[in-house]
């Protein structure tokens, strides 16, 4: 693009006065202007992460790192680049840069998804700061297998206990979301990682609505895999609504897609471990349901599954967690009924596993608190 000269700036900021984007864009315009014709340029392109420093530039420029010092001596001279202390370099003001990424994405959007394609070569260390930053720029640039580096990401981090970092990762999900800048699979996988970081903390209206929405996406892109997870989704926030007919619905579709998966690979791991969760899903909605037989029956089919994956690879410590949250589903159940010698059995094998996954990761705080809760249960029984 060509550097406007301020007059056309000024007009433009006149036919702009109704357009909150538009008055940031010819603001940013009006001041670049005076300092360099091809300014403007340089700050779309610091717009595109979140933060950036000469190396940053000079790798998104495809130039050196002296030339890309010089623009951004350049660029610290605009009012809407600020300090970013927490990386010890610069960013532009967030409504300028969220108008700048939209105005580029609308109108060059081949540029657009260039640039958050060398974002994303950029920002590949294994820093969870910077592997959030690369699938947010994975996801708005909209690049192939984004959905699913998103789904790996989340899966790794709930394993690991990192829950900062997905709260984290949260916000620039929700940035992507509010920005309209994803579309199809991508676009619903984005909503269901997000719904499922955010649990609670999200309203139950707002999630039924995304959740179907997700379902919707997911079912025109024939993704049958992220259709389960987002019927997961959507049966656990009806289930939360006390609405257990609809929820059971969600889970039995769900489950009936993953019955079909795994007959199709039997040996895929993942789709039996969400089979297994599935169970338990279709067993909590059961017990809900005051039909307790039924959902011992769907616990400990679930179990059985989980049992099979962690004989297989005892060293999956998500494999193990699943195993201990099947055995305190069957021991709530046992203990409904009033078996209290099982319940008591099946409490203490999910203690086992849950005090051997903290002296494996003693700083993973979601696995001591499962601790501090078999304790509670076990506690309860006696």
């Amino acid at each position: 693009m060509n550097a406007m000269n301020i007059e056309q700036a000024l007009e433009q900021l006149q036919q702009a006065q109704n357009d909150p984007q538009a008055l940031t864009l010819a603001t940013a315009q009006i001041a670049c202007a005076p300092l360099h014709p091809e300014l403007f340029d340089i700050l779309q392109v610091a717009a595109i992460p979140h933060w950036f420093d000469a190396n940053i530039l000079a790798h998104l420029l495809q130039t050196d790192t002296e030339r890309a010092s010089h623009w951004l001596r350049l660029l610290e001279q605009l009012p809407m680049v600020e300090n970013y202390a927490a990386r010890n370099a610069r960013n532009v003001h967030e409504t300028t840069r969220l108008a700048l990424r939209a105005s580029l994405a609308a109108n060059e959007s081949e540029r657009f998804r260039h640039l958050s394609g060398l974002c994303a070569d950029y920002f590949s260390a294994t820093e969870d700061f910077q592997q959030i930053e690369r699938i947010y720029h994975l996801l708005g640039g909209m690049a192939a297998g984004a959905d699913q580096i998103l789904l790996t990401l989340y899966h790794t981090w709930s394993t690991t206990g990192r829950y900062n970092a997905q709260q984290t990762l949260a916000l620039v999900l929700e940035e992507l979301v509010d920005g309209k800048l994803l579309e199809g699979a991508v676009l619903a996988r984005t909503l269901v990682v997000n719904g499922w970081i955010r649990g609670s903390r999200m309203s139950a209206t707002l999630t039924e609505t995304l959740a179907r929405q997700a379902v919707e996406l997911f079912s025109q892109a024939k993704d049958e895999y992220g259709e389960a997870d987002a019927r997961d989704w959507l049966g656990g926030a009806l289930q939360t609504a006390g609405k257990l007919k609809h929820a059971m619905s969600e889970f039995r579709s769900q489950f009936k897609i993953l019955s079909r998966l795994t007959q199709c690979d039997p040996d895929n791991s993942d789709w039996l471990r969400d089979l297994a969760v599935s169970h338990t899903k279709v067993g909590g909605v059961l017990q809900a349901q005051g039909n307790l037989a039924a959902a011992l029956q769907k616990y400990r089919a679930g179990m059985d599954i989980m049992r099979r994956l962690s004989e297989r690879d005892p060293d999956n410590n998500g494999w193990l967690r699943e195993l201990s949250v099947s055995h305190n589903c069957v021991g709530r159940v046992l203990q409904a009924q009033g078996n209290l010698a099982g319940a008591l059995e099946e409490y203490r094998a999910d203690m086992d596993i849950m005090r051997h996954l903290s002296a494996r990761d003693p700083d993973n705080s979601g696995w001591l608190r499962e601790l501090s809760i078999s304790h509670n249960c076990i506690g309860g029984v006696l």
